[in-house]
């Protein structure tokens, strides 16, 4: 499934240019963009909003961003000791 910025961000109580600011920290993948130039979302930055949103109030957003930059770059490992620690 394809969510417009807007649509997503009502899911998960986030504006649009939260979802854009996201993309361009490396939050989470980069959107393919439609034919008329929108930015489409897919389930993979669903799933990565919903650990972003999971983990931010427990571990704060810059334990919660250098988790998401492990994810991007598939350092799972890396990821997985950074929560441990």
């Amino acid at each position: 499934m394809d969510y417009r910025p807007k649509n997503l961000g009502e899911k998960y109580g986030l504006s649009a240019s939260t979802l854009r600011n996201y993309e361009a920290k490396g939050l989470m993948p980069p959107a393919d963009r439609s034919s008329n130039g929108y930015r489409m979302f897919t389930e993979r930055h669903e799933a990565y909003l919903a650990c972003i949103q999971a983990m931010a109030p427990a571990f704060g957003m810059d334990v919660t961003s250098e988790v998401m930059h492990c994810l991007g770059r598939n350092e799972l490992d890396d990821a997985m000791w950074i929560v441990r620690d």
